[in-house]
């Protein structure tokens, strides 16, 4: 797919962590870290066909993608957890990836990431979502 190979490139070239594309236009980037640019894509007013080129999209991630108001038609990510690629293949998104992974770790390694235990810890997205907000509440 072509804009997902054009995505992974300016994701690349202007080191970013998150583009979004719709109309082969960027309408969404960030450098952030970890979860905040797909936060704040979630509470973006972007609606419509779009495509989603991140770095690494574990559960929580792909939680707040199914949730936004936009339509995801495709993504690419370098790394993706086995739980994300399946809530997302469950909803028929075309997605590409370099490597899969059993869950997401945190930045040591030594523990699942803490985005992940929150998704996984919370089945109903609206207490997903609240935790989410505590745990980057926090972190500011």
């Amino acid at each position: 797919m072509n804009t997902l190979k054009n995505g992974r490139n300016y994701l690349i070239k202007n080191n970013m962590n998150l583009v979004v594309i719709q109309d082969d236009l960027v309408v969404f980037e960030s450098n952030k870290m970890g979860i905040i640019p797909m936060f704040d894509f979630y509470n973006s007013e972007i609606e419509g066909d779009v495509y989603i080129i991140d770095k690494f999209i574990g559960s929580g991630a792909a939680r707040l993608l199914l949730k936004s108001k936009a339509n995801i038609k495709g993504i690419f990510t370098f790394v993706i957890s086995k739980d994300a690629l399946k809530l997302i293949e469950s909803k028929e998104i075309n997605v590409e990836y370099e490597r899969i992974v059993t869950k997401i770790l945190n930045k040591r390694k030594d523990d699942l990431c803490p985005i992940e235990k929150i998704s996984l810890g919370n089945d109903e997205f609206s207490d997903f979502y609240s935790n989410l907000e505590k745990f980057i509440a926090k972190m500011k």
